[in-house]
């Protein structure tokens, strides 16, 4: 039952405390002392319990009102366990249901309702309506009204996109790397945009050798796309505005070498820490780490900048594809105060940056309140700014992507 119990309290971390996935599965493995075989039934069982966490809900209601927290979770993962990823044996599970006080009736009935696995999902509801894509592919409502009003037609492409797992994409550092040496690699598969590989790996990016000794930086399409547009090299200086964890400081290592100089600003601890550990494990000399927010930039900048990259917090609807509990964590509520954050971000970051030079926008999000609207709005409170471009990657586009960009250009002065 010991498994039981370990994955029974990860997944409460995870839904009634918000702790992230993969924080509270590496939490529990280091406070069980969980060994490789059962990390990965731990994983698998917590995974399949949140990616159909909205039909697995719904079939405990249905069989009862009154369970609390702890029983539905316990019957949670009996569901996963008996319909998807049988890593517990059936004495196991029935042992640790009778811990948690859930009758051998109610049980029974749970095993009625999920007999078909093609039939989870309500008959009555029409294949057609928000509320069948909402149990199909774990989404929140409020989501998919957005993506609805927002898409229209293509919100259904979208929703089958983010339920595939994120591919990863990578850019050799020529320093380390030849590119005649990739061949050497079949982990790694040419891809339609040159210098851009796909890889195949049996093992995550960071626990690679090729990333962890910095020869491969993962990178999206869409990034790729976007840096590719720029005129980057070690001489124009660049400043980063971030909000959100992002590898551009290791992108530009691959692309100019680790001789390159930028101002980092983190405006979250979170980014600083990540930032900082990379900084220190690379030795990017040049790169200098600020932790502050977008009101104290002047306070960082000594000099105004040819690039200036701004990647404010955002809804992150990228993360649907990389973390199964996210659903659990995309809030409505917050919506607000990120379109007011990221406007202002983006004016504070505006005033540093050099004639005929550019104000970047970024953000892993698919909401045109976060996208389209802010960068209206910028340019009415901005006249010596001109759009460049702006484009919303989607994930089922060739660039694989969920990532907007906007490119905005700083006229010259006429004095």
């Amino acid at each position: 039952m010991k498994l039981f119990e370990q994955a029974h309290s990860c997944l409460m971390e995870i839904l009634y405390k918000k702790t992230p996935f993969k924080l509270a599965v590496e939490n529990t493995c280091n406070k069980n002392t969980i060994f490789r075989e059962d990390r990965k039934n731990l994983t698998n069982i917590i995974g399949c319990s949140l990616r159909h966490f909205y039909v697995f809900d719904n079939l405990v209601l249905q069989v009862s009102k009154d369970f609390n927290d702890a029983q539905k979770v316990a019957l949670y993962l009996f569901l996963s366990n008996n319909l998807f990823v049988p890593v517990l044996s059936a004495e196991e599970v029935e042992a640790a249901l009778k811990k948690f006080e859930i009758k051998e009736a109610d049980v029974n009935k749970l095993k009625d309702l999920s007999r078909d696995k093609t039939k989870l999902i309500p008959e009555n509801i029409n294949n057609d309506s928000i509320e069948y894509l909402h149990y199909r592919f774990n989404i929140p409502n409020w989501v998919l009204k957005m993506w609805m009003k927002h898409f229209k037609g293509y919100t259904y492409k979208i929703v089958k996109s983010i339920n595939r797992p994120a591919n990863h994409y990578a850019i050799v550092n020529s320093d380390l790397l030849k590119p005649e040496e990739v061949a050497n690699y079949p982990e790694l598969e040419a891809t339609q945009f040159d210098g851009l590989y796909l890889y195949n790996g049996n093992v995550a990016p960071k626990r690679h050798s090729l990333f962890k000794d910095g020869k491969l930086v993962t990178i999206t399409p869409a990034e790729h796309y976007l840096l590719s547009k720029l005129d980057l090299d070690v001489i124009r200086k660049i400043a980063f505005y971030s909000e959100t964890f992002n590898e551009l400081h290791l992108q530009l290592m691959a692309m100019l070498s680790a001789n390159y100089h930028m101002d980092i600003i983190a405006g979250t601890a979170e980014a600083y820490y990540q930032t900082k550990k990379d900084l220190e494990k690379y030795h990017l000399n040049g790169v200098n780490l600020y932790d502050t927010g977008h009101t104290s930039i002047i306070t960082c900048l000594s000099d105004k900048v040819s690039n200036f990259f701004v990647a404010p917090k955002n809804t992150e609807f990228a993360e649907f594809r990389k973390s199964p509990d996210y659903f659990n964590r995309v809030d409505a509520n917050a919506l607000d105060g990120y379109l007011s954050n990221q406007l202002a971000s983006l004016i504070s970051a505006s005033d540093f940056v050099e004639d005929g030079g550019n104000l970047i926008y970024m953000v892993t999000t698919m909401n045109k309140k976060e996208t389209v609207q802010i960068i209206d709005e910028f340019l009415k409170e901005k006249s010596d700014y001109k759009l460049v471009e702006a484009r919303q990657f989607l994930p089922f586009d060739k660039y694989d992507s969920t990532l907007f960009i906007a490119i905005l250009r700083k006229e010259g002065s006429n004095d």
